[in-house]
């Protein structure tokens, strides 16, 4: 059992703190949910979770809106418990667990958008994927937009490798240089699905100014099969720079990890009882 009185809170959880649960026959407490996190959580300026943790968020609202089902009373916010917290630059932060609860209003908003609605949509869409998923198939026919791969996502360990071999295999849009998600969805709208299609250009993409030209110039190249398979043959821009004979150049780079060797017996234990 967490005191909350012995957390630091931002939300009604004090006021409300003597409002029974009559679901289940409580009449002067009920339940909240604390779900607890092993990673350190950033706050916003109001003091609630950041929207950066927006998984956790729509996790623990969901859990929430179920709790309160179940006990006949919704608590106004739930909470997460990291293994720290931080605020901005200057307002502080904290290394151990026990400090402050991060809260999450029910009516929560992340970039003008309630959380209700993401949950839901969250919801609806892994409806749609347990009913419809097995006919799906990524490498060809039509494809749901929620499934439509994002190469240019680097967090996606591990499934980058197939998530590349999709997006070749279909010839999808964003590949072509210049041309990100917004150039896909343009190229959707008028009807193109590919990057070898004529159809396709940089004005079609949405690429304008100097950029767009050498981008129609590499598509072109790439399209035809009969043609050059380098273009320009020769390349005399700044010659005297790049064709000198140098010496052999190398790099060293160094990676840290800044919380490798933390010591947990130093800081105050929480230690989840039941599953």
């Amino acid at each position: 059992m967490i005191d909350l009185g012995r957390l630091r809170t931002r939300t009604s959880a004090h006021t409300e703190a003597v409002v029974g649960a009559p679901g289940l026959g409580a009449t002067r407490c009920h339940y909240r949910v604390v779900d607890a996190k092993f990673t350190g959580l950033k706050l916003d300026r109001n003091w609630h979770v950041a929207s950066e943790h927006l998984e956790y968020m729509v996790q623990t609202f969901i859990h929430n809106e179920a709790l309160g089902r179940i006990q006949g009373f919704l608590p106004r916010a739930s909470y997460l418990l990291g293994r720290g917290w931080e605020k901005g630059k200057n307002d502080g932060g904290s290394t151990s667990c026990m400090d402050r609860l991060a809260a999450i209003p029910q009516n929560h908003e992340v970039q003008g958008r309630l959380l209700k609605t993401i949950a839901n949509e969250a919801v609806e869409w892994n409806r749609k994927l347990r009913s419809e998923g097995s006919e799906w198939d990524p490498l060809m026919g039509p494809m749901a937009d929620e499934l439509r791969p994002n190469v240019g996502n680097q967090q996606n360990y591990p499934w980058h490798t197939a998530i590349t071999h999709i997006a070749r295999e279909r010839e999808d849009v964003p590949l072509a240089w210049q041309v990100g998600l917004p150039g896909r969805e343009k190229a959707h709208a008028a009807g193109i699905e590919r990057w070898t299609d004529a159809r396709f250009t940089a004005a079609v993409a949405g690429v304008n100014g100097a950029h767009a030209a050498v981008l129609d110039r590499m598509l072109a190249v790439n399209r035809d099969s009969a043609g050059p398979a380098v273009w320009p043959e020769f390349i005399t821009t700044q010659v005297d720079v790049w064709g000198e004979p140098r010496g052999i150049e190398f790099y060293v780079d160094f990676e840290t990890v800044s919380n490798l060797d933390d010591d947990f017996a130093a800081r105050s234990p929480n230690r989840t009882v039941g599953q």
